[in-house]
């Protein structure tokens, strides 16, 4: 497999939002894994991640896994 694509970096974030709209605050917190893939050694890379977010007003959270491309 190393030869069609490899992981050129991993990395890892949290974070913590919050806002407010008409005396509401809205909140969330949360973390996401994201993996830089180099596929066939081109320089474009693809970044493919999961990230989990929790709601803290609300309690409710959800995973939303993405992908992207960049030049």
């Amino acid at each position: 497999m190393g030869q069609i694509f490899y992981v050129k970096r991993v990395s890892t974030n949290t974070f913590y939002d919050y806002g407010t709209v008409v005396n509401k605050l809205y909140r969330s917190t949360g973390i996401e894994c994201i993996f830089d893939i180099n596929i066939y050694h081109f320089s474009p890379t693809f970044q493919v991640g999961v990230r989990y977010a929790d709601r803290l007003d609300y309690h409710s959270s959800r995973v939303q896994p993405f992908l992207q491309y960049g030049w």
